[in-house]
């Protein structure tokens, strides 16, 4: 977290902002959860398992809703498609127009 959420003030990594003293550790504890959650979710990719990918990613992205998570979470509902065994078989067609 760069910036507090209520106050706005570069935060420096305590659990408090230096600003407004607000408490930042539920929401320090929320993003760190979501960084875990995120590495699980790319290790079960990369074992193959989708399923578990795609639980975790949206876990991950409902902690904290990072570019990252929301990425890594569609990229997962989107590869479903593919790992479908009625899907056509070649290269999906891309309409850009």
């Amino acid at each position: 977290m760069e910036r507090c959420p209520l106050c706005n003030a570069r935060v420096k990594g305590d659990s408090d902002c230096p600003r407004c003293r607000v408490d930042l550790a539920p929401l320090l504890a929320l993003e760190s959860q979501s960084n875990v959650l995120c590495r699980q979710a790319v290790k079960a990719l990369g074992a193959g398992d989708l399923d578990r990918a795609k639980d975790l990613a949206l876990q991950a992205a409902s902690c904290q809703a990072t570019p990252f998570a929301l990425a890594l979470a569609g990229f997962l509902a989107s590869a479903e498609f593919y790992d479908r065994p009625d899907r056509p078989v070649g290269r999906p067609e891309l309409s850009f127009w």
